[in-house]
């Protein structure tokens, strides 16, 4: 009985469409990225338009190498190429990006200190090189930085989790700073946890705990 579902199926398959063409209906196409040998692992990802895109994430060297820097692939219209990151000689990954303009970018996650320890990270882009903004600016265990919009040079917001509460953390042209949480208890979400609009339309979305029953709910912040 399976043999002859699986034959219906099949059949079905081949005399509805060819194979390949619900994925070429849809508009997608299979982009190849470049690879520096190591394994990696891609995180998040930011268009700002056709010809300026990025996909960040971390990558895992082997035994006895330099700690792994994180990975940051530009698209720029033709093809992705693989940008270095900075050394920061410990171990860093990216998991947000965005950017308002091919000269401004931004790339946000975290740096391990020691074990079991880590720190917030931020790093910019020029138009020509990523540097390290911000390193162990919040640290503790788990501390992290999820996800980054980028509004303009002078306005950027990131999200993310510190040692003991939520995060968000603001940059207007200078070092990046602290912004006091209405809910000291919200921990923003991971990957797509900021979004905005305009400079006085953001959203950041994740969960709190209910004083009232200790469950973990839904929460956003506008």
């Amino acid at each position: 009985m399976k043999k002859l579902v699986i034959l219906i199926a099949l059949a079905l398959g081949v005399a509805g469409a060819p194979a390949g063409s619900a994925s070429a209906a849809s508009g997608w196409t299979q982009v190849n990225v470049p690879s520096n040998g190591n394994n990696i692992s891609r995180l998040g990802a930011s268009a700002d338009t056709s010809t300026d895109a990025w996909a960040v994430g971390q990558q895992f060297v082997a035994a006895g190498q330099p700690p792994a820097t994180g990975v940051a692939y530009h698209w720029t219209g033709t093809a992705w190429t693989l940008t270095p990151t900075p050394e920061l000689g410990q171990y860093a990954a990216l998991d947000g990006v965005s950017s308002s303009s091919p000269t401004d970018a931004w790339v946000v996650w975290f740096t391990m200190i020691r074990k079991f320890d880590y720190g917030t990270l931020t790093e910019h882009w020029n138009s020509s090189t990523w540097s390290a903004s911000s390193v162990d600016a919040i640290t503790g265990y788990a501390a992290r930085l999820t996800a980054v919009v980028d509004l303009t040079p002078t306005n950027t917001w990131a999200v993310g989790e510190g040692s003991s509460s939520g995060v968000i953390e603001h940059w207007n042209g200078t070092p990046w700073s602290v912004v006091n949480l209405p809910d000291p208890d919200l921990s923003p979400a991971n990957g797509n946890a900021i979004s905005a609009d305009s400079a006085n339309d953001i959203w950041v979305v994740g969960s709190t705990v209910s004083a009232a029953s200790d469950a973990i709910v839904p929460e956003t912040l506008h």
